[in-house]
């Protein structure tokens, strides 16, 4: 085959010698360079997916630990409540509490006995008082967003004198059991 090309004119000898250059690179780039190039661009397609998933990930651990947080101060916080007969007590005392805390006097706490001998009906406690209108209405605010599952059923108010619009109350608070 080479005694053939070297006994054609070197017109011919030139033009066969491109035409085997331009099928060889062909060639190459056939089976060389494109499935390099396919394999690349899969690379970075599989690499820009994986950052997504990463940012993902990175998201998802900081709201986990955000409400691992949460969640940690919620049990110390209910750590700290009773639990069986001395329920009941802690709740008379938190009252009081909430009471002094928002400037109300609060003069009466009682528990009373239950309607029914249903032992699923709610504790109830009776709840009196004085105090100016809005320290009590953000007394019965905090009552209703303790952790203790505490709701209002009845709220009397009545305003005495006419200095300081001084408030009495009475409030009927029941805790499911």
């Amino acid at each position: 085959m080479v005694a053939k090309i070297q006994s054609l004119k070197e017109r011919e000898r030139n033009l066969v010698l491109i035409t085997a250059g331009v099928l060889i690179l062909a060639a190459v780039f056939q089976w060389g360079l494109r499935p390099l190039k396919n394999r690349w661009e899969e690379l970075d397609t599989q690499i820009l997916l994986v950052r997504k998933q990463l940012r993902q990930a990175q998201k998802l651990q900081a709201e986990r630990a955000e409400y691992g947080k949460i969640e940690g101060q919620s049990q110390a916080w209910l750590s700290q409540i009773p639990s069986g007969e001395l329920v009941l007590p802690w709740i008379l005392g938190q009252i009081e509490e909430l009471g002094a805390q928002f400037q109300v006097t609060v003069s009466r706490v009682k528990p009373l006995r239950a309607r029914s001998t249903e032992t699923r009906s709610p504790e109830r406690i009776e709840v009196e008082g004085s105090g100016q209108a809005d320290s009590i209405l953000r007394l019965v605010h905090a009552l209703r967003s303790t952790p203790t599952l505490l709701e209002i059923e009845r709220l009397e108010m009545n305003v005495e004198g006419s200095g300081e619009q001084s408030v009495k109350f009475y409030m009927l608070v029941e805790r499911p059991r």
